[in-house]
């Protein structure tokens, strides 16, 4: 059995993010934190072709050398992903000693983060762990639901944003809110907006919250 994980999402803007290694996973893990707005250091001899277009476009620094002890000092994140299990669980040991998350790709019990498979649909994240003992069914598990979760969420979180702003500002009574988005995630408006029907989805929201607004 592995270790209990706690499910949880971080915000990593404008957090120091250290990736060892300049391989294949290594290009991944660094994309994957960039988007969030990270700053990202990169420290390896090496860079793929990606991840040296990256940092000649300086958005992301390179130190240019293996690890060495004191490179995870200030990190919010670490990432080990060379291909020393003994590089990468120093870097893990290293960035745990001082109470920072740290994730090592090749040995999750190793450290105190996973990465799951993530299906995105615009705001809308649905992330699947096998609490590492499995990544490759968790990655199974998302394209199975890819084709569930289509890309009118999107578009329907948009408008459930858009509805509950508007509610707060007109309606005082919290219970009566709750129901008026119950109502609405429970009609056809999903369907519709998977048709491309947003005209009609958006007439039936408005009919709801109409008729709320009338009690």
């Amino acid at each position: 059995m592995g270790k209990n994980w706690f499910g949880a999402f971080l915000d990593m803007s404008g957090q120091l993010c250290v990736v060892i290694g300049g391989g294949q996973v290594a290009e991944r893990r660094v994309q994957s934190v960039l988007v969030r707005n990270a700053k990202v250091r990169v420290v390896s001899p090496n860079l793929t072709e990606k991840l040296t277009v990256l940092a000649e476009r300086g958005q992301i620094e390179h130190i240019h050398r293996s690890f060495q002890p004191g490179d995870t000092r200030g990190a919010f994140l670490t990432i080990a992903a060379t291909n020393s299990s003994s590089v990468n669980r120093q870097a893990i040991t290293e960035a745990r000693s001082e109470g920072r998350l740290a994730n090592g790709v090749h040995a999750a019990d190793e450290g105190n983060l996973l990465f799951p498979a993530v299906l995105e649909r615009g705001p809308l994240q649905v992330a699947i762990t096998t609490s590492g003992l499995g990544p490759a069914l968790a990655r199974l598990i998302r394209e199975e639901l890819e084709s569930y979760f289509g890309d009118e969420y999107g578009t329907y979180l948009d408008k459930l944003a858009s509805v509950r702003e508007r509610l707060l500002q007109t309606i005082d009574e919290e219970p009566i809110r709750t129901e008026i988005l119950r109502q609405i995630v429970r009609s056809d408006v999903r369907e519709l907006l998977r048709e491309r029907n947003a005209a009609e989805a958006d007439r039936i929201i408005q009919l709801i919250i109409e008729g709320r607004e009338k009690q």
